[in-house]
């Protein structure tokens, strides 16, 4: 994350730290409208419908890695140690 995303970022941590955050970035559209975009682009990298294929596809492919690793041996009646 580059610096400009750093100042972007607030974490209130109790009620008068998150009005503080929503007062300034109430105050402030253009940073608000950043945040927003920054939002959205990591949304639609990280939970769309092709995002979540590509991970549903790489966890199959793992698990039947992990699968054809743990037969393959016994297949050839090698003990797999």
């Amino acid at each position: 994350m580059g610096p400009r995303a750093e100042q972007l970022m607030r974490i209130a941590t109790d009620a008068p730290g998150l009005a503080r955050a929503a007062a300034e970035l109430l105050s402030e559209p253009a940073r608000a409208a950043e945040m927003a975009a920054r939002a959205r682009e990591h949304a639609r990298r990280h939970f769309s419908w092709e995002a979540l294929g590509r991970e549903l596809e790489r966890v199959a492919r793992e698990a039947s890695d992990e699968r054809s690793a743990e037969t393959l041996p016994a297949a050839h009646g090698m003990a797999r140690e």
